[in-house]
């Protein structure tokens, strides 16, 4: 019987249902299931293309009165083969129009957290569909339900994220509302790395310490959350950090991708470690070049100065193939190079 329910804190009444049901019925009777749900329920999002009396019957999530003010920034991306239309929601329930998104666009946002902001379609060449809702979004906050994720979520092995210095960092308030204690990690490189638990509700009187919501700062583009049960490790949510993205309500999903992107974006992360390695390698060496008298490179034997004359050509080669490199170099190309990152990120 301890088996059993261990079996079934771990989620097996709902993977192995028939084995479960003739071997551990009274357990899987008594064990909250959880549901099924879309990949952007899993992803930590609200439901996109619905009315908003739809979404108005959703539960709002809970958060706390004095993190409201906490500012945070949105990127918005359009997917969508239409423009689409940015609009914030005042006290008062009223749209703000606050811009315009041409497909393929980005736009930043400063705003707070829990602030209601909604995309809506802007096309001229279907008056008809003209500002209907594509995507209503609570600034910052990741609405965490007890769902099963496992077949939405992305193998994490392969993928390193990469920080850069310059890198912005964004801030995320996790709202869960579980029967179950939760543990939300993040993703390494290497192994997931604890950031906190969300506790179910009713543990809140029994334990002070106990809390439903959690707080990210310093978190980077690239970067992947999960929430898994503290018992049994059944994956709730996958959150990739990044932007907001808006597609078509047609399909209710992005473009398609190229079925390759993942292990094009290995292979590219692979060549900038490598080439990070010979940039480090030849500041070194123009240091110590720094520190060279001049006149003195006459006396230095030619197979010494060819072999520097080669490794230098050698680099600037490869830097030139890379098709980063290249991307940079075109007209546009630091627009291109962020976009098609953007588009390895999502892929994952």
């Amino acid at each position: 019987r301890d088996t059993c329910s261990r079996w079934a804190a771990a989620g097996e009444c709902e993977f192995n249902a028939p084995f479960m049901d003739d071997r551990c019925g009274a357990e899987c009777a008594t064990a909250v299931q959880r549901k099924s749900c879309t990949k952007r329920a899993c992803s930590g999002f609200r439901p996109a293309c619905q009315a908003l009396k739809a979404l108005s019957a959703d539960a709002e999530p809970r958060v706390p009165h004095e993190m409201l003010a906490t500012p945070v920034s949105l990127a918005f991306r359009n997917e969508a083969t239409e423009p689409v239309q940015l609009f914030w929601v005042d006290g008062l329930g009223e749209e703000q129009r606050f811009g315009a998104l041409a497909p393929s666009a980005r736009l930043e946002q400063g705003t707070y957290i829990g602030a209601r902001w909604r995309l809506r379609t802007s096309s001229q060449v279907h008056p008809q569909r003209r500002g209907a809702l594509l995507l209503e979004v609570r600034a910052g906050i990741l609405e965490i339900g007890h769902c099963a994720c496992e077949a939405h979520a992305s193998t994490l092995s392969p993928y390193v994220p990469i920080h850069e210095p310059s890198a912005n960092t964004s801030t995320l308030l996790m709202v869960a509302a579980l029967p179950v204690t939760a543990r939300v990690t993040k993703w390494t490189g290497v192994t997931d790395e604890v950031l906190g638990t969300l506790s179910p509700a009713a543990s809140h009187g029994r334990d002070p310490n106990a809390s439903s919501h959690l707080l990210l700062s310093g978190l980077v583009d690239g970067e992947v959350l999960s929430v898994r049960k503290a018992n049994g490790g059944a994956l709730l949510m996958q959150h990739v950090v990044g932007d907001v993205v808006v597609t078509d309500c047609s399909g209710g999903a992005p473009k398609a991708r190229n079925a390759d992107a993942a292990a094009e974006r290995r292979r590219l992360q692979r060549t900038r470690s490598l080439l990070e390695r010979e940039n480090d390698v030849l500041r070194q060496q123009l240091g110590r070049l720094r520190e060279v008298d001049l006149n003195a490179f006459g006396a230095l034997p030619e197979a010494m100065l060819l072999e520097y004359a080669s490794q230098a050509h050698k680099v600037l080669t490869q830097l030139e193939q890379n098709p980063a490199a290249r991307m940079l170099n075109e007209p546009g190309g630091p627009r291109k190079l962020r976009d098609a990152r953007s588009s390895w990120r999502d892929e994952l």
